[in-house]
């Protein structure tokens, strides 16, 4: 009542009366009336509860003054209406009174000064929230910023189960004009849908770039803790920085909550220079204004020609969550970033595309990358790696994700050290490649992954291109598995140093090595050899019997690292040159019950030596088994030191040959031949035998003992040895051979031979 008259409340300054009392949740009221003195006579629900004299209410729209507070006289019953207003504890206002805007003809009245008296009024009482009833459709035709804690929203927001021309006719929803935009500060944001002002459905491609102008929402520049969710269509960009130019990784934005989110507009969300941890979560980016439209060749009409996530200068573990996006021709695009986790992120395009569409693509200076189980589809390249940071190389993990349906390539490493580990590459028919990388890649390890349907499953630039392959990856229905695998090489010397994460390495020259740095305790190696290799025992090389060991070209030594040495535990060591220093067989110490391991062989070796040192008086003759897989009969392995050219061992095929050893009297007896094996068992030639090495005086025939001990093993040294064919073995009269007492007899030791000349 003004002066005893009851007075109409008004809702503006245009004089709309507010046709009906709004709670404001906790049993207090607000109203928006004329500058003067008022009697406020209090009703709730047919009970009058009392009235309030001489209230001063000042008219916010004319004098831009605070809200006021009121509250009942005191003694009215406890609990008539609640507790009063306090805007510290409740700050809403329900903003009941904006205009419809008409999408056929426009609305003439801008919304946006109203709502931004009511955002400034609860700017200055330390925020709060602006409701928009449901069924209302507010116009701003300017712009309307939202700062320190003042959020705008409506009381219900779309579900967006509405598609097509059925959203323009949707009410629950600001209609923004492309000229304007909602400008959003510290603690402050937008829940609700925002639609581009002018916005038609179920284009053709051909009208698809008209529909995309302005930005909906934009974050005010050094602000941080902002919230957006609801649905935003028809616009360039739907969310983005109001500074995306400056130089990346300073410091304007943070702690921004971003989702859920239905977007439809030429691109989606935009964040620049973030410092500490933005959270996307729950984002939708669908083809909502084109998916009735008429189909189109290669799916045009669902297609947008922008970036679904762009993220810049962004760091700190910036999370990234649920976010789907279809049709665009970058899904997410991170450049300059660092520290950015991108969890169920998906990416989908129409299939079979060739329009330079990108699932994941990561360019500038960007680290610390981690792609971890998403999927992207139908696009031309799945993951493009192409960042740089300064002198090192950028960090990127690719972890269980899906990349399908690509014309060009799954993944592309362009710069730095990618890890792919699990998930599947695949194409649906053959085609393209699983992983490929540029003269400029970095390291690419590719670990456990399913690689299904390409021409080449890893396509590598040359075989100096870093990429590591391990033995549980996977090549299914690929025409080739690996193109230009890498190689990794080191030139031989006498001391080597490893590379730390190389474990197949091909040793150019053939100088002798004798140290190997590097490596780590149980760290096996393989040194591929294609021009021969002789490792010495002088370093920390442990060879198997503590000399110097020869591998034949084409071969390989495997070494295993222990606590501080090299071992070599197998390889493909030359025929020839079982050892390369001499091997005393014979000395009076040697307990002949233990194997000497002499390596392993392989294919087809000639020529070369092996030389026994004689220990002395007593040790003249012995004999010494050679294991082999399989010999080719008709082999021999043949003694020609001075003054014994003669043939030793004859093989009949099987798995052992058996050299007869030659007392010189004095010296080294060295033997030498051909072995031809053609199916070696594993190991090849495993040991030397010292169970069968014994002691074998040397006799010349008339001087041999008299016969009858029997077990007795002697040397005639000049007796003759024929074969079963009367074909005497050896060249020259006296050539010798081993005998053996039998008890009444010296007989030649084995079969198919003469008896003594």
């Amino acid at each position: 009542m003004v002066d005893g008259v009851a007075q109409p409340i008004y809702a503006d300054a245009s004089g709309t009366p507010l046709s009906e009392a709004i709670t404001n949740g906790n049993g207090a009221y607000e109203f928006w009336v004329e500058t003067g003195t008022y009697d406020l006579d209090y009703s709730l629900g047919g009970q009058h509860l009392g009235v309030q004299t001489g209230v001063e209410i000042y008219s916010l729209l004319k004098d831009g003054a605070e809200i006021v507070p009121f509250a009942l006289a005191e003694g009215q019953p406890a609990g008539s209406v609640g507790r009063a207003l306090d805007l510290v504890s409740r700050r809403s206002v329900m903003a009941d009174v904006v205009g419809d805007y008409n999408t056929a003809t426009g609305f003439g009245t801008d919304d946006a000064p109203y709502l931004q008296q009511l955002a400034t009024a609860l700017e200055n009482q330390g925020g709060g929230t602006i409701l928009i009833p449901y069924g209302r459709r507010p116009y701003l035709g300017s712009d309307l910023t939202l700062n320190n804690n003042v959020v705008l929203e409506f009381d219900k927001v779309s579900s967006g189960s509405n598609y097509g021309s059925g959203l323009l006719s949707f009410k629950n929803a600001v209609w923004v004009s492309p000229t304007a935009t909602i400008k959003v500060g510290n603690g402050s944001g937008f829940r609700g849908s925002l639609i581009r002002a002018g916005l038609t459905m179920n284009n053709t491609s051909a009208q698809v770039a008209a529909l995309w102008l302005g930005t909906a929402i934009t974050l005010l520049k050094n602000t941080s803790d902002h919230v957006i969710e609801g649905m935003i269509l028809g616009f360039e960009w739907p969310f983005k920085c109001e500074d995306t130019s400056s130089a990346s990784n300073v410091a304007q934005y943070s702690r921004s909550r971003i989702g859920p989110l239905l977007l439809d507009n030429k691109n989606g969300i935009w964040l620049h220079n973030y410092l500490d941890i933005a959270r996307i979560d729950a984002v939708h980016c669908w083809p909502i204004c084109t998916v009735a439209a008429t189909a189109e060749p290669d799916g045009a009409q669902l297609k947008r020609t922008g970036t679904a996530l762009r993220l810049s200068g962004v760091n700190d573990w910036t999370m990234t969550n649920r976010f789907f996006s279809y049709g665009y021709n970058r899904g997410s695009w991170l450049s300059d970033c660092a520290s950015v986790t991108m969890q169920n992120v998906a990416h989908d395009h129409v299939p079979g595309s060739s329009d330079g569409s990108i699932g994941f693509l990561m360019t500038g200076l960007t680290r610390e990358i981690r792609i971890l189980g998403c999927q992207t589809a139908g696009k031309q390249y799945g993951i493009w790696n192409a960042g740089q940071f300064g002198n090192e190389r950028v960090g990127l993990l690719v972890s269980d994700t899906v990349v399908w349906v690509t014309t060009t390539a799954a993944i592309v490493n362009q710069y730095g050290d990618i890890l792919i580990r699990g998930g599947s590459l695949r194409n649906t028919t053959v085609g393209g490649s699983g992983v490929k990388t540029a003269s400029t890649a970095g390291v690419t390890e590719i670990q456990g992954v399913d690689m299904r349907g390409f021409a080449i499953g890893v396509e590598n630039f040359s075989t100096s291109t870093v990429t590591r392959i391990d033995r549980n990856t996977r090549f299914t229905n690929c025409t080739a598995e690996v193109a230009n695998a890498y190689k990794p090489t080191i030139a031989s010397a006498g001391t080597i140093t490893l590379s730390p994460n190389d474990f197949e390495i091909e040793v150019t020259g053939t100088t002798q090595i004798d140290t190997i740095t590097g490596g780590r305790f149980g760290q096996r190696i393989v040194l591929h050899v294609p021009g021969g290799l002789t490792l010495g025992a002088s370093g920390n090389i442990v060879t198997q019997n503590g000399s110097s060991m020869i591998f034949s070209a084409g071969g390989a030594a495997v070494l295993e690292r222990n606590a501080t040495a090299w071992k070599v535990v197998g390889g493909s060591l030359c025929a020839n040159y079982v050892f390369t220093d001499k091997v005393n067989v014979f000395t009076a110490a040697q307990d002949f019950r233990n194997n000497v391991s002499v390596g392993q062989t392989a294919g087809t070796s000639t020529g070369g030596t092996l030389t026994l040192t004689r220990g002395g008086a007593g040790f003249e003759g012995g004999q010494v088994t050679f294991g082999y897989g399989n010999n080719v009969a008709g082999d021999w392995f043949a003694d020609v030191s001075t003054a014994n050219a003669f043939r030793v061992v004859r093989s009949d095929g099987g798995g052992t040959l058996v050299a007869l050893l030659i007392d010189k009297a004095a010296g080294d007896i060295t033997l030498s031949g051909s072995i031809n094996t053609t199916a070696l068992k594993v190991g090849g030639v495993d040991a030397i035998d010292t169970n069968r090495l014994f002691n074998a005086r040397s006799y010349t025939v008339g001087t041999l003992p008299t016969p009858g001990t029997g077990g007795r093993l002697a040397w005639a040294s000049n007796c003759r040895v024929f074969n079963g064919a009367g074909v005497q073995e050896g060249g020259g009269a006296g050539t010798g051979g081993l005998v053996n007492d039998n008890g009444t007899d010296w007989k030649i030791a084995g079969t198919n031979v003469s008896a003594v000349a």
